[in-house]
């Protein structure tokens, strides 16, 4: 199944990057990795304290609803509002970084994954970088 779903990553990560311009895919790529050194280093420099990681991840989890709401809205209205999708991809692009950050904190933490479970916080984190490379693509990228 892993092998799997990262196939299917892949293959629309490549789709995607494919209908773009190269240098926007590059800065979008070199934007990425300058994003997520600085969620590393946030990550490594804060201290997991469970409370404070279930309120953040609450208001992640009620923030990305909305979120989802206002995107199925602007789905509908597909090209009527091209300001509002920079806007969401950017609010994307923070919630992906949140996530990135927790996933960081619960991997560097010892105890808080069992050791078995390392290939469940790869998923985890994987995931939540892609998805922040796709709301950078959606910002910076240039159609052909």
């Amino acid at each position: 199944m892993l092998g799997a779903f990262t196939l299917f990553e892949s293959v629309s990560v490549c789709a995607l990057t494919a209908s773009l311009e190269p240098v926007s895919v590059l800065i979008s790529i070199a934007v990425f990795w300058v994003a997520t050194s600085a969620l590393w280093i946030v990550a490594s420099m804060t201290n997991l304290e469970s409370h404070l990681t279930r309120n953040l991840f609450i208001g992640l989890m009620v923030g990305s609803v909305f979120y989802l709401v206002i995107d199925l809205l602007l789905l509908i209205t597909w090209g009527a509002y091209a300001w509002m999708w920079t806007l969401w991809a950017g609010f994307g692009v923070i919630f992906a970084g949140l996530y990135v950050i927790i996933d960081l904190m619960y991997i560097m933490t010892p105890g808080q994954i069992a050791q078995d479970d390392y290939i469940l916080g790869a998923i985890l984190l994987y995931v939540d970088m892609v998805r922040m490379f796709f709301y950078i693509l959606m910002i910076l990228g240039e159609n052909k």
